[in-house]
């Protein structure tokens, strides 16, 4: 008595603590809701745009920008903004909070680092422009074309920018066809946390705060369109945290309905998904101690853990189910076929611990983590569970009394049918590649943001285009601009007729521009980090491609090693290579039929989908090794099974192709439909090509 309470106390004491970390590593989780923790930092441009990142933090951390610029009077829009600045000023979230009407005041460097990019000949004349005299020429033309009744467009076009320097690189997003330079943007709001709000903990509640203050003062929902980095990582993460947990229950609630139509009883659910939730907390506690946050890409980590490793535990269940038992040959095959199977799909996985891409490496290393935990748990003490729970039910069984059958010849026919079919669409997709992938950028980036509406409000009023210039470029500008006399533009604005306020954002211009020139090395910073994203775009395909094949080869080369020796026949090994063959041609067409073709994201499912795919031959091949082609028992024991494991899996990785990420959208379409043509290859393919064997002892 005294051991059994013993007993109940030290694992009362374990699961106590199990839970607590376990709760300690969700809740202290970040969201990393940025895309360019996604690619490689080493890559020049990837560290172009950090370090532009970093130096624009403090002045872009929110904006708050008008959606329909001139739909109100600017003055009195101002004055409304400015309430909602006063209110915001005293948060403890907020260093400080601002009206501009001027978007060159948003970002004196960036527009800086347009000048400084451009041909040595053209920024000698930009110099030239700025000096003393050029400057009281281009106001007193500007106090002349106010003069009499001038038009609404030219006034405004001079009140935003009386030089008209903004000329030389500014156009809008909505050229005027009457020729008019654009008009002068709405005021837009900015807002500068004390801290620096790059991650969802700390930017959620300085959005939130915004919004309310934005409220407060009769500000409509949508009227004000939030942008900048708090802006996007508390957009990107809400949604990332949403869709996590909307996954992982449709995925759990779909696995479990599927469960009990196979099986007709609610015991194994709970302990199955208990199996579940100690390979998921294992993962997320990984990623806490390893990384402290999540990436994008790992949101689809919990439901496709779910359905991959709900796949031992139902295999297991359904073993002991039909009357096996622990002792014995088919224990014996069933535990072995699972160890391969658990070998080869991490295998695959970890072609991916060698991605370029740091959010691939880590959803590998998760989904690795739980499937090792969940495989082990599995064939141990979840297995010696199920056999004591049902061990009132177990009947023996009647394998050993049925003698030895080929497949059937409809099975036979229907195979070389898919087996054909497949070979013929995978040399069409061979010849058709174009077909096959899309690495553009707009499978990457999600779409309908509010940030990046008002990011795009702006960008019709920001520099046309950042011109990168080159060192010797720079180094005959920072001469050129060296030499320029310096002078006061309050007293030049007052003298022609101005507000002395106007010649504020001419000052931070000229201010960034003297800095460089002094060698402060900021406006090349931006000027390399403005075309980092180009640059990016157009290397990124190359690199992915170049490394997924290396690392896909890797992959590829281990599951072939581990069948080889799993098998112990060559021929088993070239039968499955060739049912494989044909399911990734159906695949391929499935992908081309569906409009959703491999993305830089889902190019990494091709080590996944070597590692998956061989699951089910495993399960064919080792059971005709050991029991001969008994394909009644066979049907009994396996296609239940095996076709279960198949739509649990699918659920999985299906989950995700409703996410808002274009990229786990496409990575779970890609996957679900590999799944589905792996099933069909071994269900169909590999008994036509098996049905030649002779029968076993003869």
């Amino acid at each position: 008595m005294r051991n059994r309470v013993s007993n109940f106390v030290l694992s009362a004491i374990l699961l106590a603590t199990a839970i607590s970390v376990a709760a300690w590593a969700v809740l202290t989780l970040r969201w990393q809701g940025d895309l360019i923790d996604l690619f490689p930092a080493d890559l020049p441009a990837v560290r172009d745009m950090r370090a532009l990142q970093a130096r624009g933090s403090e002045d872009f951390s929110l904006l708050g920008v008008v959606v329909q610029p001139g739909a109100e009077d600017p003055m009195e829009l101002a004055t409304h903004l400015t309430r909602v600045a006063d209110a915001l000023s005293t948060s403890p979230m907020v260093a400080k909070a601002e009206v501009l009407s001027d978007p060159s005041r948003l970002a004196p460097e960036g527009w800086a680092a347009v000048f400084i990019g451009l041909p040595p000949e053209k920024f000698a004349q930009f110099a030239q422009a700025t000096n003393e005299a050029e400057i009281h020429s281009r106001l007193h033309a500007a106090r002349d074309a106010l003069s009499g009744w001038p038009d609404p467009a030219v006034w405004a076009h001079i009140h935003y920018d009386p030089l008209g320097l903004a000329d030389w690189v500014v156009q809008t997003s909505q050229p005027q066809t009457s020729g008019t330079p654009p008009t002068a943007p709405n005021p837009v709001l900015r807002i500068a946390p004390k801290v620096r709000a790059n991650t969802l903990a700390s930017a959620e509640p300085l959005v939130a705060a915004v919004r309310a203050a934005l409220a407060a003062n009769g500000f409509a929902p949508g009227s004000i369109a939030l942008t900048g980095e708090a802006a996007y990582v508390t957009e990107i993460g809400q949604q990332m945290r949403r869709e996590m947990i909307g996954m992982t229950l449709s995925s759990g609630a779909l696995i479990a309905l599927v469960f009990l139509i196979a099986y007709r009883s609610w015991f194994p659910l709970v302990a199955l998904f208990a199996l579940q939730g100690a390979g998921l907390f294992a993962g997320l506690l990984v990623a806490r101690i390893a990384w402290g946050s999540i990436n994008i890409l790992s949101v689809a980590f919990a439901s496709v853990a779910l359905g991959l490793c709900s796949d031992y535990g139902a295999v297991v269940y359904h073993h002991f189910a039909q009357g096996g038992r622990k002792e014995g040959e088919a224990w014996r095959t069933l535990r072995r076929s699972l160890i391969f199977c658990v070998l080869t799909t991490a295998a695959g996985l970890g072609g991916l611990a060698a991605s370029a891409l740091p959010g691939l490496r880590q959803f590998a290393v998760l989904i690795n983590v739980c499937l090792i935990v969940v495989a082990l748990l599995a064939i141990g003490p979840w297995a010696r569970w199920v056999e004591r729970h049902l061990s009132s039910r177990l009947i023996p069984s009647a394998e050993k009394t049925e003698l030895e059958q080929p497949a059937p010849i409809w099975l036979r026919r229907a195979g070389w049918v898919f087996l054909l079919g497949g070979w013929l669409l995978l040399g069409w997709a061979g010849m058709h590649l174009k077909d096959v992938y899309d690495f553009s950028w707009s499978r990457l980036s999600p779409p309908g943001l509010e940030a990046q509406r008002g990011q795009d409000i702006l960008s019709a009023y920001t520099p046309v285009k950042f011109i990168s210039g080159d060192e010797s470029a720079w180094a005959a500008n920072r001469q050129t601009w060296a030499a320029r006399q310096s002078f006061a533009l309050e007293p030049v604005f007052a003298a022609e007729g101005f507000q002395p306020a106007l010649a504020e954002p001419y000052e931070n211009l000229f201010h960034s521009l003297d800095e460089w020139s002094r060698g402060d090395p900021g406006l090349e910073i931006w000027s390399r980090g403005s075309t980092a994203f180009a640059r990016l775009q157009s290397s990124l395909p190359t690199l992915i491609k170049s490394n997924m094949l290396i690392t896909s080869s890797c992959a590829l080369i281990a599951i072939l090693g581990l069948l080889a020796w799993g098998l112990g026949s060559t021929a088993h090994l070239f039968r499955t290579l060739l049912a494989m063959a044909a399911g990734v041609g159906w695949w391929l067409a499935a992908l081309v039929a569906v409009h959703e073709p491999l993305s830089l994201a889902a190019f990494a499912s091709l080590p996944i989908l070597f590692g998956l795919g061989e699951d089910f031959c495993i399960f064919i091949l080792l059971y005709i090794r050991a029991e001969g082609q008994r394909w009644r028992t066979a049907r009994q024991r396996l296609g239940q099974p095996l076709a279960l494991v198949a739509i649990i899996t699918i659920i999985g990785f299906g989950t995700s192709a409703f996410s808002a990420q274009p990229a786990l959208r496409n990575f779970g379409v890609v996957l679900a439909l590999g799944i589905l043509s792996s099933f069909l290859a071994a269900a169909l393919g590999l008994p036509a090509l098996l049905s030649n064997l002779k029968p076993k002892g003869k």
